[in-house]
């Protein structure tokens, strides 16, 4: 006749088994996605980078044309006065407006070169986040079989040494 206690047992171990395996593809399932919107954030970056790049060139290119606009208007205006265009003073404003669009454009470039650089280590740490997210999954599916496996054991073990109690001698 079979054993009551036995059957239970073995009920519960199954059950334990089975819930520890859905609780570890669970959080497998978890992980994955977490790696998953890592990657897209990270994509998500370095696409900011690049349009950071682009837009601080484009601003620089507007700038630089805007600038020699005024150094053409600036010939004209003083040989209009009557004032020779390259000696002193009007050589001077010359170069001085010339310095200026020069040192603008390059400020614009640096600051889209340092908003790039912010984003491109955003990527990168969302990359790391990814990475490590995925190594959590791997763990989880290992470590829910793992569990699973104990459990299984010890339910075993338990219930050989309540089926047999004078195993063991004192």
């Amino acid at each position: 006749m079979c054993n009551p206690g036995a059957i239970i047992a073995g009920i519960s171990a199954v059950m334990t088994v089975a819930g520890q395996y859905q609780q570890s593809k669970q959080q497998e399932r978890g992980y994955s996605q977490q790696r998953q919107i890592f990657e897209y954030n990270a994509q998500v970056s370095e696409n900011n980078a690049i349009a950071a790049e682009q837009q601080a060139l484009h601003q620089a290119d507007m700038l630089e044309e805007r600038f020699k606009r005024v150094r053409a208007s600036q010939d004209p205006a003083f040989a209009k006065s009557g004032v020779l265009i390259n000696q002193d003073t009007p050589l001077s404003l010359s170069i001085d407006t010339t310095v200026a669009g020069a040192l603008e454009r390059n400020a614009v470039l640096h600051s889209g070169g340092t908003s790039a650089s912010a984003s491109l280590a955003e990527a990168a740490q969302r990359r790391f986040q990814a990475r490590t997210a995925s190594i959590n999954a791997s763990g989880a599916l290992t470590g829910g079989y793992t569990k699973a496996g104990a459990s299984l054991l010890s339910n075993a073990n338990t219930y050989y040494w309540r089926g047999n109690p004078g195993f063991i001698k004192e």
